[in-house]
């Protein structure tokens, strides 16, 4: 079965976040915890989705949702977390990859 996640570190499996498309678009705006950002060793994400125009050989307009998980300060611990706003792919992984 395949699961939505994200990989922070490098190094370490990718970071489970949804089951489902469904699941992945109602966590829009929420803050997760997973491995430390490779960049600035944080541990807080923000779920966001962007939104681009994409246009294909016929004219037609749509758009790509694109998900990412972006490295945030934790509003519950700002004292402790500092969000360097580092940006990570939402993909589709096997969930036997995948860290719950």
């Amino acid at each position: 079965m395949s699961v939505r996640a994200f990989q922070p570190r490098r190094y370490d499996p990718p970071q489970f976040v949804a089951e489902d498309l469904d699941e992945l678009t109602e966590k829009i705006g929420e803050i997760v915890g997973a491995d430390q950002c490779d960049r600035c060793g944080n541990s807080a994400y923000k779920i966001t989705e962007k939104v681009n125009p994409v246009h294909n050989p016929n004219n037609a307009k749509g758009f790509r949702h694109t998900f990412i998980a972006v490295c945030v300060t934790d509003p519950d611990e700002p004292v402790l977390t500092h969000g360097c706003g580092a940006e990570y792919h939402i993909g589709i992984y096997d969930e036997e990859d995948v860290s719950f």
